[in-house]
């Protein structure tokens, strides 16, 4: 049985599933949350009841990298992430294209993998407490999970 996410209504592209736990990572999605729902993507945290089942992924691998959950059920992560989003917002697609090109993907792609892997640094650095929810009114209609 696959585990569905507590909104009846799929988003129109999918979910952009982010570490609800770390102090960055909530900061982001919060900031973003109004663009990428205006633009076709839910944002919900990957420690969500629903997520695990739904993904399919190893526990240990599951907090590793930024997701998204396609509506059509497919996955993409980590730095792909980001460049398929933004080639759906009309503001960020020229960027999505220029970091495709391949010198600049790979730097695309090491800054993510940078920032990724020192995340919880980066939250305590900017006083990003991960034990408080973030000043925003978005994240009120975040799913609960």
């Amino acid at each position: 049985m696959t585990a569905e996410p507590p909104d009846s209504t799929a988003p129109r592209r999918g979910w952009v599933l982010y570490d609800g736990d770390c102090g960055f990572c909530r900061r982001w999605a919060t900031l973003c949350a109004s663009t990428l729902r205006r633009n076709g993507y839910t944002p919900a945290p990957l420690q969500a009841s629903w997520v695990r089942p739904r993904l399919s992924c190893d526990p240990d691998d599951l907090l590793a990298d930024l997701r998204l959950l396609r509506a059509d059920g497919s996955q993409v992560r980590g730095s792909a992430v980001y460049l398929e989003v933004m080639r759906h917002i009309w503001w960020t697609w020229p960027l999505s294209r220029l970091f495709r090109l391949p010198g600049l993907h790979h730097l695309f792609d090491w800054t993510y993998r940078t920032v990724a892997a020192h995340r919880s640094h980066l939250s305590s650095a900017c006083g990003l407490d991960s034990s408080k929810p973030p000043p925003s009114p978005d994240d009120s209609d975040f799913p609960a999970g």
